[in-house]
Parts: structure tokens; sequence; C-alpha cells
């Protein structure tokens, strides 16, 4: 009797962590909750992975978060992306093995995300793991939407609250080479590139 005392005890403080678990509010009750901050000036696969989240994010919610350069960002929590000094004072830091290295790392610091990789592609990267993290998926070439869970292919549907719950996670490819083989590779860049590989190969 002792022991389903105890136990229940211990999953009531469970619930109670899990219902109080820190986390990163995008969208809340159908309004952006943050604004998304990249560098001055941004290269061009940091902006085009800012585009990229912003998109995604308009899709599945129907909110649209604004971009800024930084500097003019103005209050409140940002999704830093890619090389901002956000993110050298944040001292958001990314192990880099090699020359090219598509390792990145996804970091809540204070009221902030930041999404920063080695380079700059490594930080698109970052911006799709980010993405699947909170349940979007490509299975085909050109899938303009990504699929949520249990919408059923259903185009129109929209949640109203987006929550990036994970601590830290940092990701590196174990292989500097990732090949994605086909007779028609136009059609497999964008598919490529949300599944993190970097060579696109002619049959």
């Amino acid at each position: 009797m002792h022991t389903h005392v105890r136990l229940a005890i211990l999953l009531g403080v469970l619930s109670v962590g899990a219902a109080s678990a820190p986390g990163f509010t995008i969208v809340r009750n159908g309004r952006a909750a943050c604004r998304i901050v990249v560098a001055s000036p941004a290269h061009p696969a940091e902006r085009f992975a800012a585009d990229e989240l912003r998109r995604y994010i308009r899709t599945i919610t129907d909110v649209d978060l604004d971009i800024r350069m930084e500097g003019t960002a103005g209050a409140g929590p940002v999704i830093s992306i890619g090389a901002t000094r956000r993110s050298r004072y944040k001292n958001i830091k990314v192990e880099s093995r090699y020359d090219g290295d598509d390792a990145f790392v996804i970091e809540p610091f204070g009221a902030d995300l930041v999404i920063k990789g080695a380079t700059p592609r490594a930080t698109l990267y970052g911006v799709y793991a980010l993405l699947e993290g909170i349940g979007s998926r490509w299975l085909l070439p050109g899938d303009p939407v990504g699929l949520q869970p249990g919408d059923r292919h259903d185009r129109k549907r929209t949640v109203a609250n987006i929550k990036w719950t994970a601590l830290k996670i940092p990701e590196a490819p174990d292989f500097p080479l990732r090949i994605l083989q086909s007779p028609e590779p136009g059609k497999l860049l964008d598919l490529a590139g949300k599944r993190r590989l970097n060579i696109v190969a002619i049959d």
C-alpha cells in the first residue's frame, strides 16, 4: 500500500513538472508570439531559411511572423537565425569538425530561440529540424505544406498554438557526403535540403 501511495505521489509530481515544462512559444491563440531576426546583412541562405520558417508557420497556423534585420527587431522574444550579433553575444557555439560541416544547434537562451549552423546551409537545416520538431513532414518532392500529425492531408487545417519545448538540439551529420540520386535531380533539390542532404546526383 505504501508503494502505491509513493507511486501516486511520484506520478503527480511528474505530471506537474510536464505541465510547467519550459519552452519557446512561436504562436499563441492564433497570434504571433515572436519575431524572426536575421543578420544585417544576412547571407542569402540564412535569409532563405527565415523565409522558409515564416512560410511553413503561416501554412500551419495562418499566422505571419515578421522577419526583421537585427537592430530593428524591437522588444519581445525572437527566433535568431544564423550569424547574428545576438547569437555571438549569447556565445552560442557550433562545433565544426571539418570544412563545410553542416552541424547546427537550436538553443533557447533567455527569452529567445537561437538557430545557428556551422555554415549558412547548416542554419537552413536547423530551421527544417525545428519545423520537423513541431510536426512538419515532407514526404514527396514539392510538398507545399509539410504534413501535420492527424491532418489526413487536409491542407486547410490550421493550429492555434505552437511551442518548441526541447531544451537544446545539437545535430551533426555522421557523413560529410549525403547523396540523393535521381534521373531528375532538379525536382528533388528542395526535398534534399529538407532531408539535410548536400549532394544530388544524376543517374
